[in-house]
């Protein structure tokens, strides 16, 4: 099939929203990423499920971006259709503490409508650039919490074209990981019934402005996809080793350990000297060692990757551990 005849099939069916050679560098929070072949903004659920029935049909390569948080796109963009989930429509069931919400709703916005209805419990998320779909995927959490762990159950649409409700064990949520990550093709997101807490709105948003606080404190302001790796899975008895080694007494940090059996990546990497390190304008920030920025803008997605596996190479030669990468690298790679 000629590229004439693919652009006007799509745009026959998708219309006016459809575009040719979008920088997706525009829709992601790290600024990076080549063009899109093809993109198209889907507003509700109904063009979302029209874009990717289409791409089914005509045998066309498709990725769904929402925030374009916890993503790397590829410099060579995507060769194929590039849909942006703009699906931002909120169900509130108030007797039930019950929220039906689409995938391309975010996070920030979930909470503080949610807040508005006296339901609470997401607040540790607030501040996450990511929607719903995405974060379901990657079980985004925080703060010794997680968004699976509210999750009662989930429409996905399959690469088969038929939509399909999950309960929240089909999903089986892991540690920043879920069933969906590990399926190729992978099943979209199309909305997600959460179970919230009944919480007084002003108690919400003091819990709120509490956890924005603490990332502002510690995260970087610079352009990047969020936290880059996993905080791997020890033992005590690894994690009082090395501690004791490197003289950390940090009475926090001691107990997360304890507590989530996972320790930082943040502090694996600065032990490391991750935040001397950088390629060009791939740089590791100052202020968290797991945050990897785009200096100025001016980072190539290829730097980053390079940079990362660097990063991986360090920590394993010193701890003997190899970081697994929270974010997904997308799009084309040369």
């Amino acid at each position: 099939m000629g590229k004439d005849s693919i652009i006007q099939k799509l745009k026959r069916i998708l219309g006016d929203e459809l575009v040719e050679n979008e920088p997706l560098a525009e829709h992601s929070t790290l600024k990076i990423g080549g063009a899109a072949q093809y993109f198209y903004r889907a507003k509700s659920i109904s063009n979302l499920i029209l874009a990717i029935e289409t791409c089914l049909k005509f045998s066309i390569p498709y990725i769904v971006l929402g925030s374009g948080s916890n993503v790397i796109i590829g410099d060579g963009g995507f060769s194929g259709l590039c849909i942006k989930n703009e699906a931002r429509n909120l169900s509130f069931i108030k007797d039930k503490s019950q929220v039906i919400t689409d995938s391309g709703v975010a996070l920030s916005r979930l909470i503080l409508e949610a807040a508005s209805h006296d339901m609470g419990g997401l607040d540790f998320l607030y501040g996450i650039p990511g929607t719903v779909g995405g974060s379901v995927v990657s079980n985004a959490g925080t703060f010794g919490g997680a968004i699976g762990d509210f999750v009662i159950s989930a429409t996905l649409l399959f690469p088969n074209g038929k939509a399909e409700r999950v309960t929240k064990k089909w999903l089986m949520f892991e540690y920043r990981d879920s069933k969906l990550r590990h399926l190729n093709p992978r099943p979209v997101v199309l909305s997600v019934k959460f179970q919230l807490a009944t919480n007084r709105k002003e108690e919400i948003l003091r819990k709120v402005q509490h956890f924005q606080r603490i990332r502002e404190s510690k995260q970087p302001i610079e352009n990047s996809a969020g936290s880059f790796f996993k905080n791997p899975e020890v033992s005590k008895q690894w994690a009082k080793k090395y501690l004791d080694m490197f003289g950390e007494k940090n009475p926090d940090l001691v107990e997360a350990i304890e507590k989530t059996g996972h320790i930082p990546a943040g502090w694996l990497l600065e032990q490391s000297g991750a935040k001397k390190m950088k390629i060009k304008a791939a740089r590791v920030s100052k202020k968290h060692a797991n945050f990897i920025v785009n200096h100025r803008g001016k980072a190539k997605a290829a730097e980053i990757r390079k940079l990362a596996g660097q990063l991986k190479q360090k920590v394993y030669d010193k701890f003997g551990i190899m970081l697994q990468e929270e974010v997904e690298y997308v799009g084309d790679w040369s």
